[in-house]
């Protein structure tokens, strides 16, 4: 076992953060973050490092996930919806029993062609 398990270990075993909901150190997590890094582009499983940290695998790989910055835009997409409220609406029943109500008669046509 290496030092850097070893340290990262001891200081787990001192925390009484363990447990659902618990939160770990900034500094504490950003060093199991960079072990846990290094060693998984070395090839090491989620369950070795789960067992050699004992905190779960999914805990470890949610931590290495990016995550976007809390002030980005780039989350929200602008939508523009469309005023059907003005287009004649149709309902179509099928010879085999489908019923559809509620198309345009654009949005009909274009599914009976796709038929």
């Amino acid at each position: 076992m290496d030092d850097e398990l070893s340290a990262l270990q001891d200081a787990l075993s001192k925390l009484d953060a363990r447990g659902r909901g618990k939160r770990y150190p900034k500094d504490l997590k950003q060093r199991l973050i960079d072990y846990v890094r290094r060693q998984r582009d070395g090839g090491t499983t989620w369950a070795i490092l789960s067992d050699q940290l004992g905190l779960p695998a999914t805990t470890l790989s949610k931590w290495l996930k990016p995550k976007p910055p809390p002030d980005s835009s780039a989350a929200f997409v602008p939508v523009v919806v469309a005023d059907d409220a003005q287009q004649e609406h149709v309902a179509i029943v099928a010879p085999n029993g489908w019923r559809i109500e509620g198309l345009t008669l654009e949005r009909a046509l274009a599914l009976i062609r796709a038929q």
